[in-house]
């Protein structure tokens, strides 16, 4: 079982929702067709923050990275929003308020009835 991340756009303007759409395929490479798909979808946010360093006569400015949670939201996939992978697809929006890089990951889930979902 795999699961598909289509976004518009690679790039979004701060406090302006990412959309995405998401899809899930079986191994066949084929629309997931099996009973729904429970998952955890968790998203992250980086962003840098100036740090100065002072060692006798020298100062040293350092980027250091400050990692956040935006988003923990559970989803259920159900077989009809993977059935035209082209332009199907469960919507959700990630909301940006603040610069940074967004990162989107789902953790192992499981089907409803108990299996798991993802390896």
């Amino acid at each position: 079982m795999f699961v598909g991340v289509k976004n518009s756009s690679s790039i979004c303007r701060q406090g302006t929702p990412l959309d995405l759409c998401l899809i899930a395929l079986g191994l066949d490479g084929k629309p997931y067709a099996g009973s729904g798909l429970d998952l955890n979808m968790t998203v992250t946010r980086t962003a840098f923050r100036p740090a100065r360093y002072e060692s006798g006569d020298a100062t040293t400015v350092r980027n250091d990275e400050v990692r956040s949670t935006v988003l923990e939201k559970a989803l259920t996939l159900a077989p009809a929003d993977s059935a035209d992978v082209r332009t199907g697809g469960k919507a959700v929006s990630v909301p940006t308020p603040q610069d940074g890089i967004y990162e989107v990951a789902f953790p192992a889930g499981t089907r409803k009835d108990g299996n798991p979902a993802l390896p």
